[in-house]
């Protein structure tokens, strides 16, 4: 199945071999914006392996690694899972107003966790960049068709609601992983005490995103850090032991973060399992403040708890995770990578 979006495009949807009734009309449609990445890397392959959701597009931003590195992982990771037919766009190179900050110490100096992934040798990204790719496709699609899973700094995102605001509201969804909101015991930062990478990466960014109407679910450390969210040595070795490629590639790029720290932490995929499972997540609905001044406030997410009165004009809120359930989410992960049927 082929499709020509209005930035001249010609693309295929991508027709995965893990499972069958793909294309039913009401599977969620999804453009992934990442920035690869370790956790990245176990999104993607989550949704590569679910047959449930269509992925219409990839977009890189700068992010865990510089611009080049995201975009060339991006395209390594289709590539090592023979897939050719899912359009990739290279988005921004830093955000909006600040330098990048690259967290390669954590994912290692390739972005993978020193895995040694070949290529791309095949694939290049399209002509488009991300945010008249995002444009393009929103706009191709019907009202609410599509939902946009950001699992990196929200540049891409908020130059493309700058660019074109009505993107915003005909998305059906905006998921993001980012923000640390202090909902939970596990809600601090892993940047500063109360920050979280992807927002304090770009503050500015985050801040248009989660102004500019569209309907958003953040998914925050909160609950990514949780004990429902972590992949221990023992799903570790369920990975490696699998015939499963997407499995082997993801028991490839955390035996570093695994030998590290003993344990990888599941942000992203979490994010993306909240599109394909809804109820992997409980959510509440709170105002969002960004803190954009330098220091060690800089990308906190104030979740604003308090009562409004009588009368008051609603203000505008957003859906943040507050519980993930556990084993439910290790479970959907674990069985997807290994293509355990009904999982």
């Amino acid at each position: 199945m082929s499709h020509r979006c209005s930035c001249g495009i010609l693309y295929a949807t991508h027709v995965p071999a893990f499972g069958t009734g793909y294309f039913k009309g009401t599977m969620p449609k999804i453009i992934l914006d990442t920035d690869p990445g370790v956790d990245d890397t176990l999104a993607l392959l989550l949704a590569l392996t679910s047959p449930d959701i269509e992925i219409v597009g990839i977009t890189t931003v700068a992010g865990n690694a510089p611009i080049d590195l995201t975009t060339a992982n991006a395209l390594r990771l289709l590539e090592a899972m023979d897939i050719s037919t899912i359009p990739v766009a290279r988005g921004a190179e830093r955000p909006l107003v600040r330098q990048p900050s690259p967290a390669l110490q954590i994912h290692g100096s390739d972005g993978l966790g020193e895995s040694g992934l070949p290529g791309p040798d095949r694939l290049s990204p399209v002509a488009s960049g991300a945010p008249e790719f995002i444009k393009a496709l929103v706009r191709d699609h019907p009202y609410a068709d599509i939902d946009l899973v950001a699992v990196g700094p929200l540049t891409n995102v908020a130059t493309t609601f700058l660019a074109a605001p009505d993107v915003a509201t005909r998305l059906r969804s905006v998921v993001i992983m980012g923000g640390a909101f202090a909902l939970t015991p596990h809600g601090h930062g892993n940047v500063t005490p109360v920050s979280e990478f992807n927002v304090w990466a770009d503050p500015e960014a985050a801040d248009i995103v989660f102004r500019s109407g569209a309907s958003i679910t953040a998914v925050g450390l909160d609950v990514t850090t949780s004990p429902g969210a972590i992949l221990t040595s023992d799903l570790h070795e369920t990975l490696a032991a699998s015939t499963h490629p997407a499995a082997r590639l993801t028991a490839r790029v955390t035996r570093l973060g695994l030998s590290r720290r003993g344990q990888v932490q599941l942000h992203d995929p979490l994010a993306l399992a909240a599109v394909v499972r809804p109820d992997i997540i409980e959510t509440r609905d709170f105002p969002v403040e960004v803190v954009l001044s330098e220091g060690t406030t800089r990308g906190q997410t104030i979740a604003d708890q308090r009562p409004r009165p009588e009368g008051e004009d609603a203000p505008t809120t957003i859906s943040i995770a507050t519980s993930v359930a556990d084993p439910g989410f290790r479970d959907l992960l674990v069985g997807r990578l290994t293509g355990a049927p009904g999982r």
